[in-house]
């Protein structure tokens, strides 16, 4: 229960956030948006479907432009993400990647957008980088478990 609240604020994907000053805390009311994505802030790790390799920065590199391949999975942070909201287009949740081990995220190299475009880690250009903004798309129903995306 709410015991004098004193200030509220939106993030960029419609999260209400609640001062509770008597309390001492924020509380966080999820948005509709964000119904069966995973939350801004989730680490998670990315496997090919068909070779269950796992993604990451080639040789744990954290310089800008260093590729991302698939290899074997390792319990290492180049092979860890975090996902972050970063705004909305249309109505869905627009994310960046970030990498655990070199906090560099991941882009589409040169903002290309052919079928083979290059995608590399570099730092984060701002919000209107879209380059470096990806959307999850789910495949199959609601209810699988775990979730699946594109």
């Amino acid at each position: 229960q709410l015991s004098n609240p004193f200030g509220l604020a939106v993030d960029c994907v419609d999260t209400l956030y609640i001062a509770d000053h008597l309390n001492n805390r924020v509380r966080k009311v999820a948005s509709a948006r964000m119904a069966g994505l995973p939350e801004s802030g989730t680490v998670v790790s990315w496997a090919n479907v068909r070779s269950r390799l796992r993604m990451g920065v080639l040789r744990e590199s954290t310089r800008d432009g260093a590729e991302i391949h698939q290899s074997l999975a390792s319990p290492r942070a180049h092979q860890q993400w975090r996902l972050i909201a970063t705004g909305q287009d249309e109505g869905e949740i627009l994310y960046r990647i970030e990498n655990l081990r070199s906090g560099k995220v991941l882009e589409v190299v040169g903002g290309g957008t052919a079928d083979g475009a290059a995608v590399a880690q570099r730092a984060f250009e701002g919000s209107d980088a879209n380059h470096q903004q990806w959307r999850l798309i789910p495949v199959g129903s609601v209810t699988d478990t775990p979730r699946v995306y594109e």
